[in-house]
């Protein structure tokens, strides 16, 4: 084949405008977008807080994942179901937070959403004791004494330090 039947290609053509160390900022197709423009797969309740739901995009929770991502957007992280965190994401205004600031940020979105796995993986549990024949309380208070909340406990333990933290709340 000859440069005639498929033209010519010159792989510096773009070069000076891509070039590293500019003093231009490089910007994303993505900064075209809203501020306020949400992902299609979370939910932003009450409190400011965004839950992943739809992780698979097929309209189905996935249960082997659960994100949860701060008020102010800045900071994602998505735990496993045995709540190891599996990754994170920051927005652009994390780089001005100090390092112990968003250390301490991302540790405490990372332990509300494994909080949250856990009370997830005690209710499936509660629900399959109740569906095989098994006392569904006795499982239930089980697998509090090892750490894993109902919904509820769950649900107040979020509020309390999303009002804390976020909502300038005292205790």
């Amino acid at each position: 084949m000859t440069d005639d039947n498929w033209g010519s290609w010159d792989d510096d053509e773009d070069d000076a405008s891509h070039s590293i160390g500019d003093d231009e900022s490089i910007e994303s197709d993505l900064d075209a977008l809203p501020d306020d423009v949400l992902s299609e797969t979370a939910d932003l309740d009450d409190d400011g807080v965004s839950e992943e739901r739809d992780v698979a995009g097929d309209g189905e929770h996935d249960p082997g994942h659960t994100t949860l991502t701060n008020p102010p957007g800045t900071v994602s992280v998505t735990v496993d179901l045995d709540g190891r965190v599996h990754r994170f994401e920051l927005a652009p205004e994390t780089a001005r937070m100090s390092e112990q600031q968003l250390a301490e940020e991302i540790r405490i979105i990372a332990d509300l959403a494994r909080q949250q796995v856990r009370s997830e993986v005690r209710e499936f549990a509660v629900e399959a004791a109740r569906f095989t024949g098994l006392d569904p309380v006795s499982m239930g208070e089980s697998l509090g004494k090892i750490g894993m909340p109902s919904q509820t406990e769950y649900e107040a333990m979020r509020s309390h330090i999303l009002a804390t933290r976020y909502y300038g709340a005292s205790d």
